[in-house]
């Protein structure tokens, strides 16, 4: 009997309590915020990387096109673009802290 209670018990799913349903509602809560507010400084970044950096960005993850694409279409080495996206990445990526740190998107 005591077996089958133990089979039963470890199947059985763990029930939280409320106040441990509470904390992972208010931390999920906070996610969304901190996550709405670097998206909002993404964009700002975005917003003021030069034009023909803006468009490499948007070619590549916007329009979804290959690096292999967006090379032929500029007349550039793949490599060439895969360091400038790499290069943009980094500083967007610093960009965003930068703005996160500040307080926001601002």
């Amino acid at each position: 009997k005591v077996m089958h209670y133990r089979r039963s018990a470890a199947r059985a799913p763990a029930m939280l309590g409320l106040e441990a349903a509470e904390s992972i509602a208010a931390e999920m809560s906070e996610m969304q915020d901190e996550l709405a507010a670097r998206q909002a400084a993404f964009l700002d970044c975005v917003k003021e990387l030069p034009p023909p950096a803006a468009s490499l960005i948007r070619d590549r993850y916007e329009s979804g096109l290959t690096v292999d694409v967006m090379a032929a279409n500029r007349g550039a080495t793949v490599h060439a673009i895969y360091k400038a996206l790499s290069r943009l990445r980094e500083v967007l990526a610093q960009c965003v802290a930068k703005k996160i740190s500040a307080g926001g998107a601002a």
